[in-house]
């Protein structure tokens, strides 16, 4: 299980989520249901599926802050829904263990928007140290950064199997360390 699981609609502001681990994480999304996070830290949780957010449902974020959480898929995320994040920030995410599917941050295998998001010093046992956008999904990045961030196998930033699209502004990627 997870810290909470939500069924229906809820909106979470300026909650920490520390230490909290779970077959989910510290927050799973159920299929159907909608989570609205707004200035929100998730750090050091763990789970199977997203350290800090597994999603099913529909999820958005602002100003969240994501970091030193790790999965066995998606470190900070594993989305397998709808997923919104502006202005958040996914530092020293970690997958662990041997896996088939990465993401250091975030693995999406649905519907994935970041806008003005920061990923850095994330990585992976598998591919996407940042992002493992899977077979089936859709990334959508709008003036993040992806820094530092490491995989054993594909993509350091970003293993795309599946559709990515830089809509507007660059995305830069350079060496960052903590």
């Amino acid at each position: 299980g997870a810290a909470l699981c939500f069924d229906g609609t809820a909106a979470v502001n300026g909650a920490v989520f520390l230490d909290n681990g779970g077959l989910d994480g510290a927050i799973h999304v159920r299929n159907g249901s909608q989570l609205t996070a707004t200035d929100c830290e998730f750090t050091s949780n763990g789970g199977d599926f997203g350290g800090g957010i597994s999603i099913v449902g529909v999820a958005s974020l602002y100003n969240c802050h994501l970091r030193q959480n790790s999965a066995t898929r998606g470190g900070a995320i594993d989305n397998r829904g709808t997923l919104l994040a502006v202005n958040c920030t996914f530092r020293e995410n970690d997958l662990i263990g041997p896996s088939d599917v990465g993401g250091g941050a975030i693995y999406n295998g649905d519907d994935c928007t970041l806008l003005n998001c920061i990923l850095a010093g994330n990585t992976s046992n598998a591919g996407g140290g940042g992002i493992d956008n899977d077979t089936g999904g859709t990334l959508d990045a709008v003036n993040c950064v992806f820094a530092g961030n490491e995989a054993r196998s594909n993509g350091g930033g970003l293993y795309n199997r599946g559709s990515a699209t830089w809509r507007s502004g660059p995305v830069r990627a350079w060496s960052w360390r903590p």
